[in-house]
């Protein structure tokens, strides 16, 4: 299990979960808490896989959730694996947040 505890540095900065080969294997499920209980704290982030850029190739990018907003105190689990499952040793998981203040708790298991 890996717990994370976000806190956005700037909008659309996109925090690392898992780099490409990792070495982490299938993820069983992912759950991502807003953090902020502050009334109207509510966040918008996005959830996507993606591949490193090599020898100037663009990096591959597939979201899982797009500008998702999750209100203040309010969860969202991930545990289909027909939904969070990808190959680790070519994408990496990531979670960018639109907000600059925003603050999520992430646990993958």
């Amino acid at each position: 299990m890996k717990r994370l505890k976000l806190v956005s540095a700037s909008a659309g900065q996109a925090h690392e979960l898992l780099k490409p080969n990792s070495g982490y294997g299938s993820i069983k499920s992912l759950l991502i808490s807003n953090a902020d209980d502050t009334s109207g704290a509510d966040w918008n982030f996005s959830l996507f896989i993606q591949t490193p850029s090599v020898d100037g190739k663009a990096a591959e990018t597939f979201y899982i959730l797009r500008h998702t907003v999750l209100p203040s105190g309010a969860a969202i689990l991930l545990d289909d694996p027909g939904v969070i499952s990808f190959d680790n040793e070519k994408y990496g998981l990531y979670l960018s947040m639109a907000a600059a203040t925003a603050q999520l708790d992430v646990t993958i298991r």
